[in-house]
């Protein structure tokens, strides 16, 4: 609207030329599939589709039953098309050592035939051409639910459309359930408009017709080849969607030209939008630092380093009018550089995992490792890695491909162990702060740790929680196999994997790993008493036991002590949960909650793209303790199983079993 005008050094100037508009959202409604879809059916429920990254229903992500037996898995003899054909892929010579055959034969529900051949290049090709426009698309999928929530069958090829979103800069398409029936129209109508809201470019400060380039000095380049850990071939499936998933290199919600030009577009993006990619080494030496003549100064030494230059139009308001800006935004940074294993993994705090770098330290070969913060080396590269290889190899691949990637990270990390330990030993303890051999290696004394935790990293302040981290985002509803309760529909998690992909790095750790504080009622505290609280079941237990020391399995009705409510903090869901039910206390009521937990609440709501559903469960109002206790079960991610049947500490003993393999016979240990 209005006249265009440039913006130089924060000044405005009216320049000659005019815009038409400065782009704008398209907003498409799907209650079926597009004709060049055609019609199909499918199995599997909707349940969150794809809303905060999820798609399980609520209450049935997890079997949890409080006992250690595997979960029920069933097998309805299809192909898992849209994740890589028939799973069951195999992990490599060390993840392939255990044959779990329950894991091994379920097989995924496949996308229908469609009515036509290329329909993933067709949707493809409209989002390039959106973007190129200006115009960002969001898709919403709508479906009819019956009296008992159950959703109709019929495919809405969210997998084939989603692209539409991916390639014009939109935030991932949703499904949402509609009903006739009074009690449910207020409630899915809210969600619908919740959803809205968050893609408008009038609720959130919008960038359109951006323009990016990435620029970087020669001796790297912006990968584009995905690499496979496991030494599969990608399987020949219709459509075969991992093709579609990089643009020339970055992941997320952009596009390239078949030019290769090394320019990128987006058509409309807001203050959250956020992008990955990867470096490799492209000098022939292998070397990061090149020698460059300058006039003037001879030769000079040219550190690695990564450009950005982002060209984008806004709109601002100017004397109570609004008019179109364009902008040009240039960002260089240079990248720290080091040789050390340890240096490079300090330097990572408990959500950080640098992508690259770590691809490298799998052939257990370290010349020079890259750290940096122009990219977003988060669990959000990590997470593109794996649902990258999941398109190609099958979702059970995913599983092995994870493991595969944890045993490089680890074992070259105690090798870096065993090296420092070696030059302590030769030149004393001031040329390694803070390391403590007796928790990193195996065979010296003196250690709080088991040999276990010793190789799981527990000894290593920035890779203490790196397993668990791993674990929880390979049992993200995003990458997870179907088994027990948990059948989410194509449609649903192709949804979720869209929405995961595009959140922050913030939000996506939050939306594997949720976070859970517990808080006493009070009506005082104002500040949580335990602000990390492990995701299962016993932790709360044991969290509530040390901080209100009271825990008995009798009914305490002349309880008078502060009540335990805790604040867990999802893309999906932020909710207050009042403990009662696991330690038989009184119940809590409103004026139990702290001022300071209802600010830290409104806090996690607005730290969203989308705002999650807010609930309260103190005093219950409509709500119900079950409805209370589902939403806790399925944030135990600690509890529950992967698809080989394996609990998270089965699976952390499993991983520690190949590394003291790997390590005794390479004689690490000497």
């Amino acid at each position: 609207p209005g006249e265009a005008q440039m913006d130089h050094s924060h000044q405005f100037g009216t320049v000659n030329e005019k815009f038409m508009y400065a782009g704008g959202k398209i907003m498409c409604f799907l209650s079926g599939a597009p004709d060049e879809v055609g019609k199909a059916y499918i199995g599997g429920h909707n349940g969150m589709g794809g809303m905060g990254g999820a798609c399980s229903e609520i209450g049935k992500r997890f079997e949890l039953n409080g006992t250690n037996r595997r979960p029920h898995f069933s097998n309805d003899g299809q192909e898992d098309i849209e994740h890589g054909g028939q799973s069951g892929g195999t992990g490599g010579k060390d993840a392939a050592k255990h044959d779990f055959k329950d894991g091994n034969s379920i097989q995924e529900e496949q996308i229908p035939n469609t009515k036509y051949k290329y329909v993933a290049e067709y949707y493809q090709e409209i989002g390039k051409r959106s973007a190129l426009a200006s115009f960002a698309v969001e898709v919403f999928g709508l479906q009819y639910e019956d009296e008992k929530g159950n959703a109709n069958k019929e495919f809405i090829g969210i997998p084939l459309l989603r692209l539409l979103s991916d390639r014009s800069g939109g935030s991932g398409p949703i499904i949402v359930g509609y009903s006739t029936m009074e009690e449910k129209i207020e409630d899915r109508a809210e969600i619908l408009m919740r959803e809205m809201k968050a893609r408008s470019p009038w609720r959130r400060n919008h960038a359109f017709g951006t323009v990016l380039r990435i620029r970087t000095s020669p001796s790297l380049r912006v990968e584009k080849n995905m690499k496979s850990l496991t030494g599969q071939k990608s399987l020949k499936t219709p459509h075969q969607l991992h093709r579609f998933y990089q643009s020339s290199g970055l992941y997320g919600s952009i596009t390239a030209l078949d030019n290769d030009d090394g320019v990128f577009y987006i058509g409309a993006c807001d203050d959250s939008h956020t992008l990955s990619f990867n470096l490799q080494i492209c000098a022939s030496s292998g070397s990061l630092i090149d020698e460059v003549f300058v006039d003037g100064r001879g030769e000079i030494l040219l550190t690695p380093c990564v450009q950005t230059c982002v060209a984008f139009t806004s709109i601002v308001r100017i004397d109570g009018k609004y008019v179109t800006v364009r902008r040009l935004r240039v960002l260089t940074t240079e990248l720290k550089i080091t040789d050390s294993v340890e240096a490079l993994t300090l330097s990572l705090d408990a959500e950080a995992l640098a992508v690259e770098v770590t691809i490298t330290l799998m052939t257990f070969v370290v010349s020079v490792i890259l750290s940096s913060n122009i990219v977003d080396v988060t669990m959000k590269a990590l997470y593109h890695k794996f649902y990258h290889h999941a398109l190609m190899y099958g979702l059970h691949a995913v599983e092995d491909y994870a493991v595969n990637w944890i045993l490089g990270v680890l074992l070259s990390c105690y090798q870096s162990a065993v090296h420092i330990n070696g030059s302590v030993s030769q030149y004393g303890s001031s040329i390694a702060k803070e390391f403590y051999p007796c928790d990193r290696l195996l065979n010296i004394d003196g250690g709080r740790l088991s040999k276990r935790e010793i190789l799981l990293a527990k000894g290593h302040i920035g890779l203490q929680y790196l397993p668990l981290m791993v674990f929880a985002l390979i049992q993200c509803d995003a990458l997870r196999p179907k088994s027990g309760r948990f059948n989410p529909s194509i449609d649903s998690r192709a949804a979720a994997a869209a929405n995961m992909g595009n959140m922050p790095s913030s939000s996506i750790a939050r939306c594997i790993a949720p976070r859970m504080e517990l808080w006493l009622g009070d009506g005082k505290s104002d500040a949580a008493v335990d602000e990390n609280i492990e995701m299962n079941m016993n932790a709360l237990r044991f969290a509530i036991i040390e901080n209100i020391d009271h825990y008995d399995d009798s009914v305490q009705e002349d309880y008078t002590g502060p009540a335990p409510l805790l604040l867990l903090d999802s893309p999906s869901c932020v909710l207050i949960y009042d403990c009662r039910e696991l330690c038989n206390l009184r119940p809590s009521v409103i004026k139990d909650l702290p001022k300071a937990l209802e600010k830290s609440i409104d806090e996690a709501v607005n730290s969203y793209r989308v705002e999650p559903q807010s609930r309260c469960f103190v005093g219950y109002g409509e709500a119900t303790p079950k409805e209370a206790m589902h939403h806790l079960h399925d944030s135990m991610i600690e509890d529950s199983f992967t698809s080989k049947g394996e609990s998270y500490e089965q699976w952390c003993t499993r991983i520690a079993e190949y590394l003291y393999s790997e390590i005794s016979t390479n004689k690490v240990l000497e």
